[in-house]
C-alpha cells in the first residue's frame, strides 16, 4: 500500500498488509494495531 502526503487512513480493526510506502503519521490507529509484513507498527 502506498500513502501520499494528502492521504488519511483510520483503522477500524487490526490490519495486516504486505508492505507500506509512506508516512505513518497519516494513519489514525484508533486503538487498533497495524502489521506490515508480520511486524507490528508502533504508533
Amino acid at each position: 500500500m502506498k500513502i501520499d502526503k494528502n492521504s488519511k487512513i483510520k483503522l477500524t480493526g487490526d490490519c495486516h498488509i504486505k508492505s507500506l510506502d509512506g508516512d505513518y503519521s497519516n494513519i489514525d490507529f484508533n486503538g487498533h494495531k497495524l502489521y506490515v509484513d508480520g511486524n507490528e507498527v508502533v504508533a
